[in-house]
């Protein structure tokens, strides 16, 4: 009867045993791995080999290597491991290998001796034996005594390294003593507190690193605005007649293209029309360029005024000749138009100066012609008001 109650004892210490080792050995692989990812993202490689140099102490530890993602050992406890490709792992009745993958960063594997399980074992074993001689008893409850104590221990072990994997980084197993399970408790707080600090200053420089983000991305939107706004006043400046302030050729030629284009797609008429100051060389030669500017002004703002469509253009095409493009107007409503600006111009005309302008258009449908064949016979038009005497609307 002793033997049948010593050998349960010591098969439920064995079980018990086996088991809170292999949650122990998961749970530093797990806790390495955790370190060994930051340590690779943070390319800490130097304070990774003195965690694994800690934790190689233990006595159940035989090789720790960490490989990266191009499989690849960059750091072990054998070095001649290091800058080799990730060895072939196999166990054997003296040791066994605990594997976890880092995601992207690599993998991590730590191969455990036998012996520790096997120490604990004989270690229950002899206790139960030493008091089986005082009786049947005495040997089954020192045996679950025993039994107990090493997995309570084991069981507080598991239970830290658990918590810490999951993120609670300040738990502790402050185990004592000078057993296995005692030294693993040591270095495991050892190992714990270390990547606590490490963990912490890589979130303080990833929040110091993410507020200077922060400021430069503020400055890159403040300076891109600023420079958007510049280059937008260059943009207008480059294609604004400055004596008149109304858009230039440059602006013209682009606003043509895009006129006909416009009226082909919607199959709707489009009108241009050529306008040029009659007269306005003498007008400048008589009373200087300085009364010649006013009168372009005035004039360009007139024709301006009459415009009364957002979509409607007026340019200053060079010199004392101007531009109109009116979008959606056919022949009729063209003439009105234009014979209203060549009135409201005739209204500038002072006592001893005489202001008019002579107009040629051109009307299309369907936006199907050339721009330099809608100009020129716009243009030509105009020739025709001129040789007509002047101060007219003419249609091609």
């Amino acid at each position: 009867m002793v033997t049948v109650v010593l050998g349960n004892t010591l098969s439920f210490t064995q079980d018990v045993t086996a088991k809170q080792f292999a949650e122990s050995e998961k749970a530093i692989v797990s806790v390495l791995g955790d370190l060994s990812r930051i340590a690779l993202f943070s390319s800490e490689l130097d304070d990774l080999q003195q965690y694994l140099d800690r934790v190689a102490v233990d006595p159940r530890v035989q090789t720790i290597y960490v490989g990266d993602s191009q499989k690849t050992v960059v750091v072990s406890t054998d070095f001649s491991l290091v800058g080799k490709p990730v060895p072939a792992l196999s166990n054997s009745e003296q040791s066994f290998w605990r594997t976890a993958e880092l995601g992207s960063y690599g993998s991590i594997a730590v191969e455990f001796s036998n012996q520790g399980l096997q120490q604990a074992t004989e270690q229950a074993a002899r206790r139960g034996i030493a008091l089986a001689l005082s009786g049947m008893g005495t040997i089954a409850l020192a045996g679950v005594f025993f039994g107990y104590l090493l997995t309570r221990r084991l069981t507080v072990l598991t239970d830290v390294t658990r918590k810490f994997a999951e993120g609670n980084l300040d738990v502790r197993a402050n185990l004592k003593g000078s057993d296995e399970v005692a030294s693993v408790g040591m270095t495991f707080d050892a190992m714990a507190f270390k990547i606590t600090q490490d963990i912490r200053e890589l979130e303080k420089r990833q929040t110091e690193l993410q507020a200077a983000r922060d400021e430069l991305e503020h400055r890159v939107e403040e300076r891109t605005a600023e420079l958007n706004k510049a280059n937008k006043k260059l943009q207008e400046l480059s294609e604004i007649d400055t004596l008149t302030r109304l858009p230039n050729r440059r602006r013209f030629d682009d606003a043509i293209v895009e006129a006909l284009a416009e009226a082909e797609y919607h199959r709707e008429p489009v009108t241009l029309a050529v306008l040029d100051i009659d007269h306005f060389k003498k007008l400048n030669d008589e009373l200087g360029h300085f009364e010649g500017d006013v009168c372009l002004q005035k004039v360009a703002s007139a024709i301006k005024s009459c415009a009364s469509r957002p979509k409607d253009m007026v340019a200053r095409y060079g010199g004392e000749e101007f531009v109109m493009i009116l979008p959606s107007t056919n022949g009729a409503q063209a003439v009105r138009v234009l014979e209203k600006v060549r009135k409201e111009v005739e209204k500038l005309s002072a006592p001893d100066r005489k202001i008019s302008i002579s107009i040629g258009y051109c009307t299309v449908e369907n936006g199907n012609i050339s721009v330099e064949q809608f100009f020129r016979q716009a243009d030509d038009a105009l020739y025709k008001a001129k040789e007509g005497g002047r101060n007219r609307v003419e249609r091609y």
